[in-house]
């Protein structure tokens, strides 16, 4: 997918608060850092989805110890 190999891939998921200035700024810089390294950044969506699924991981952890 878009020239990426599975076995060299990483993703992140971020989580920036605060007013809307500051954080469109820290955004814009971690899309320049991406791109500079070959990465892309996947959305808002999908980023508040990986946040959601690391609530989830430790809900079925917890539940099945």
């Amino acid at each position: 997918m878009k020239g990426f190999k599975p076995e060299e891939m990483v993703a992140a998921s971020t989580l920036i608060e605060g007013p809307k200035d500051i954080v469109d700024m820290q955004m814009k810089q971690l899309i320049k850092i991406s791109k500079k390294y070959g990465g892309m950044a996947a959305g808002r969506e999908n980023g508040i989805k990986g946040y959601q699924l690391t609530y989830m991981i430790a809900y079925i952890r917890d539940f099945c110890l």
